[in-house]
């Protein structure tokens, strides 16, 4: 997630839709009074000459926000503690990000997420996930995409209270040509070139031969809303 005073604009990440490379891209035209959220340890070495800064907010009474702070792990995901706290957090939603920069900067800023074919993203996702697993243990897709947090969304990461909240989705199909046009809009006047992040995973780019019915459907019916903004067919 980034924050751009400089620029006057708010890049708000969806899950497995060129998010890092396009964090990592506009980082170059950020400025000190920025704010940009850490990317994995793998990828911050890439970012240049800005490094993560801004993410923290000013404490609370106690010190820290028990909902700003973020543990490494499933059962600290949203425990409090006074060294670890990261208001601003890579899949922010549209929500918290009004709350915190206030209705002046929420409503001047251009604000901008990407999405992607929800059956695409949903195998991206997969091959993501179980990275380091060996075939003997990697689950398979059908069983990986049954579990309901698996599943990835982007409509609550820039939607509020079922509306859309930006005011532009661009596509992943579509990224380098969308990104342009938003630079364009930014007043940021350079060519996309985007860092190559998170990628070689997958063996061919048919997501088609992962899915049977079911699998399709589930994803259908999970996704519908961003299918049905976007236009998206499997």
């Amino acid at each position: 997630m980034i924050i751009s005073h400089r620029h006057r604009f708010i890049f708000l990440k969806t899950g497995k839709a060129a998010g890092t490379s396009i964090e990592l891209f506009l980082s170059r035209f950020l400025g000190p009074d920025d704010i940009a959220t850490p990317v994995s340890a793998e990828d911050e070495p890439k970012r240049a000459p800005l490094r993560p800064t801004n993410y923290l907010r000013e404490p609370g009474p106690l010190g820290w926000k028990r909902w700003g702070a973020r543990l490494p792990g499933p059962v600290g995901r949203w425990i409090g503690r006074p060294d670890r706290r990261f208001d601003y957090f890579n899949h922010i939603p549209a929500r918290l990000v009004r709350q915190y920069v206030g209705h002046d900067v929420w409503t001047g800023y251009f604000k901008f997420a990407f999405e992607r074919n929800p059956w695409d993203r949903q195998v991206s996702s997969w091959y993501w996930a179980t990275r380091h697993q060996s075939e003997a243990t990697r689950p398979d897709f059908k069983t990986f995409t049954a579990v309901e947090g698996r599943r990835v969304r982007g409509f609550p990461i820039y939607s509020i209270d079922g509306t859309v909240a930006v005011d532009k989705i661009g596509r992943y199909e579509t990224l380098e040509a969308d990104l342009a046009d938003i630079l364009a809009r930014v007043g940021i006047d350079a060519p996309v070139d985007l860092p190559r992040s998170k990628g070689g995973l997958r063996p061919d780019g048919d997501y088609r031969r992962h899915y049977d019915d079911a699998t399709r459907s589930l994803i259908g019916r999970h996704c519908a809303r961003e299918i049905a903004l976007m236009g998206y067919e499997f």
